[in-house]
């Protein structure tokens, strides 16, 4: 029997201020009768136009010379008159001869400057040295002319990029029996500190393999940008490179560059590097699995100090007991911190875990009001056998950090077959609410989200939240509850927020959720705390932790949750949608509790944007029916997100008799539509179960020999159809369901005559 598993792995947090992009010097080389240079660092450097001619060097082996005092990988050059008719090669000094730049990415243009606008990478290398160019000795880089240029164009300015301290990541994987990897996606991040056009790739190599390069160009308008943030999706390189064993070693480098800005300004290319890896995998199961569960750490209502101070109390909870299963293995533990911030100029944040010495992000250089920040912090020295407190402060008045909470990624082996409870976390999300809210709880914008639990024996809920994200446009409070709680009011000063809310008896609010086997309804309300706020743009997904005996089908038979990316970031309008092929390796029998979209739309700049996912479903070739998600209203800001449900989109079930829905275990072209040009990144997130019941009855009074004849099933709630059964002979049918806690009921008609309804029953 297969498993499908989704795990993740964090990329530790990286405070380091990368150089500006800026360089030491260039040199343009003629080569014709013997190396002649002509310096132009200075202009290369500047913002002015056309200061950099090429005239005379476009003969072969002619060569431009970028150099500096420290290593970088990637340049842009903007040239006011293109070349036309060349070609060059970029070469790096190893020491002992000019060698091929490795892993060469190009996101626009080209090495050889046919146009006017050139954006390339390059991995550097470990064995990259110093060189003496016309006496200057520094790491170069150089475009080497290979074929003579017709019109070799004049260079308006050069900047360079810089990489992050490259990540080594161990990843662990026991089920290694018939493994196929169905997603592999990494997520690095940085926070910048320029404002105009920023350029990044992401370097990742799989084990021994060869690395892979993959290069975004931002292209749009300036606009203030706080944090790069790559995606790319490397199924294929993993089913190719992570070999037979139980782990593998993982590198991924960020590199961050920007575009020469019309003021000038050459800021930090980047700092507070972090990340994250996805893998959603099929193999064997077996006694030794692995997990990850996200434990939310629920959001201050405020804003920080400048003392550190404890978010909510010991919100890390004692992983040897919070984790029931048997023999666990520690593999990975990472904090997600989302939330949105004000920045000045040299002000950061600092986190800290008990009594510990803070740990400052690095300063920010350059000022920035209500952004949103998002980093992982991997902290596997923390003791899995005590609760830990969580703790953060900010070092300057104007500086701080607004209802700072986040997640908690904690993946584990156990062994299964010894394990007799089981934790299940999964993730549910919610209809978004694009309107506005009024000011009272009587007109709050409400979210309902309702999810199947099928585990078997008793279940218990543990650390579970709502993580909502809503705009506020004047920078208003929302009180915010679930269920039968009071409201909790987060604080004013931000108008994007990012707010994780408990919902179980742990949490500021006590439970949200009367949570028990069956079909379970979770109601998210929130408002505005004046009149003269708008709330609107309103999502959310909620994080469900629970335990529960083992079922007898085994463990992938339980409620999990699996990402699979729709695509990866690019520029791209409403006319060229974003588009990715999926096909949910779904067991025979299973019930999709939920099926949800996350979008991240970075850098919506001044404008308001809608988006639409949609894919094809039965009797639809093109593209079947839509869902919308939240209104993203932006002013340039990074990290612009919104959750949203798709299950009106998807079969619940095999059998799930809705004409035009979606079959999610065949291959369908998924769709995002959007009404401006910007980033994206959605991902798919699949919940479901696999714990099968039956029904089982007899129809009698029929003519004939009573085979043959349909029976249709139906919830008592409602009256929803679910499907049917045809009779054997004497009336027996079967028909499979998804839970032994539902109110069923049967129809059969064989004539106007002979029609009936049985009693009330449930599955068993």
């Amino acid at each position: 029997m297969s498993v499908l598993n989704t795990v993740r792995y964090g990329l530790s947090l990286n405070t380091t201020i990368l150089d500006d992009s800026t360089f030491d010097q260039c040199w343009i080389e003629d080569n014709s009768g013997g190396p002649s240079y002509v310096d132009e660092t200075t202009d290369a450097n500047s913002t002015t136009t056309a200061d950099v001619p090429l005239a005379g060097y476009g003969d072969a082996n002619d060569c431009i010379y970028v150099g500096d005092s420290a290593t970088f990988a990637g340049l842009f050059i903007t040239l006011s008159t293109a070349a036309t008719v060349g070609t060059r090669v970029l070469e790096y000094w190893d020491g002992d001869s000019w060698e091929l730049c490795e892993t060469q990415t190009v996101t626009t243009g080209g090495i050889s400057l046919i146009g006017t606008t050139h954006t390339f990478f390059w991995y550097p290398s470990a064995n990259w040295a110093t060189r003496a160019v016309n006496s200057v000795t520094k790491y170069y880089v150089r475009l080497r002319v290979t074929g003579v240029y017709t019109v070799v164009g004049t260079i308006s300015w050069i900047s360079v990029s810089r990489a992050h301290t490259e990540w080594t990541k161990t990843v662990y994987i026991p089920e290694n029996s018939n493994r196929t990897f169905k997603s592999a996606f990494i997520r690095a991040l940085a926070h910048t500190t320029f404002s105009d056009y920023p350029y990044w790739c992401l370097f990742v190599k799989v084990g021994s393999g060869t690395r892979t390069g993959s290069g975004l160009d931002r292209g749009n308008s300036s606009a203030g940008v706080l944090t790069v943030d790559h995606f790319v999706d490397l199924a294929s390189d993993f089913n190719t490179k992570f070999g037979a064993g139980t782990s593998q070693d993982i590198k991924v480098m960020l590199v961050a560059g920007k575009r020469v800005p019309s003021s000038g300004s050459r800021y930090s290319c980047g700092q507070n590097a972090s990340g994250e890896i996805v893998l959603t995998y099929e193999a064997d199961a077996q006694q030794t699995r692995i997990k990850t569960v996200c434990i939310p750490i629920e959001s201050q209502t405020g804003d920080t100090t400048t003392s550190l101070t404890e978010i909510g109390t010991n919100q890390w909870p004692d992983l040897s007991t919070f984790c029931p299963e048997a023999s666990k293995t520690f593999r990975e533990m990472t904090l997600q911190f989302k939330h949105s911030h004000a920045f000045v100029a040299s002000g950061y944040l600092s986190y800290a875990i008990d009594s510990e010495s803070a740990t400052d992000l690095s300063s920010f250089t350059a000022s920035y009001s209500d952004s949103m920040l998002e980093l992982f912090w991997v902290r596997n020295d923390v003791s899995t056998s005590a609760a830990h407190a969580i703790k953060v402060k900010h070092t300057t008045a104007s500086a701080f950090g607004r209802q700072v909470g986040g997640f908690l990624w904690v993946t584990y082996e156990y062994d299964h077959t010894n394990s007799t409870t089981i934790l299940n976390s999964i993730r549910i999300a919610g209809e978004s609410e694009p309107t506005f809210s009024g000011d009272t709880e009587a007109e709050a914008l409400e979210v309902r989200v309702k999810f199947m639990v099928n585990e078997p024996a008793t279940v218990t809920l543990v650390q579970s939240a709502v993580h909502v994200l809503a705009g506020v446009p004047s920078a208003g409070s929302v009180p915010l509850l679930c269920g039968s709680q009071s409201a909790r009011t987060y604080g004013s000063g931000d108008t994007r927020k990012s707010i994780m809310h408990r919902v179980d008896s742990g949490g500021a609010q006590g439970a949200g959720l009367t949570f028990a086997r069956g079909l379970n309804t979770l109601t998210c309300r929130a408002y505005q705390s004046s009149a003269s706020y708008n709330l609107s743009f309103y999502s959310f997904v909620a994080i469900i932790n629970y335990t529960s005996a083992k079922a007898s089908g085994g463990e992938q038979t339980h409620n999990k949750t699996h990402r699979f990316p729709i695509q990866s970031v690019v520029t791209t309008g409403r006319d060229a949608p974003l588009q990715y092929s999926i096909a949910l390796p779904l067991p025979a029998s299973y019930y999709l509790s939920s099926v949800s979209a996350l979008c991240f739309s970075a850098y919506v700049f001044y404008q308001t944007q809608l988006m639409i996912l949609r894919a094809a479903g039965e009797g639809n070739a093109k593209s079947g029916p839509a869902i919308m998600f939240p209104s993203i209203q932006g002013s340039s800001f990074y990290f612009n997100a919104g959750y949203c449900v798709a299950n009106r989109l998807t079969k619940a079930f095999p059998t799930d008799p809705r004409w035009g829905a979606i079959d999610s275990s065949a291959s369908h072209t998924w769709e995002l539509l959007y009404s401006s040009a910007t980033k994206q990144f959605s991902c798919a997130e699949f919940t479901f179960h696999s714990i099968t019941e039956t029904v089982t009855g007899t129809v009698s009074g029929y003519t004939g020999d009573g085979s043959g004849l349909t029976v249709d099933i139906f919830r008592v709630d409602g009256d929803e159809y679910i499907g049917s059964a045809t009779t054997a002979a004497g009336g027996t049918y079967t028909f499979t369901w998804y839970s032994d806690n539902d109110d069923l009921y049967a129809t059969c008609r064989q004539s106007d005559a002979l029609c009936g309804r049985s009693t009330d029953g449930k599955a068993s």
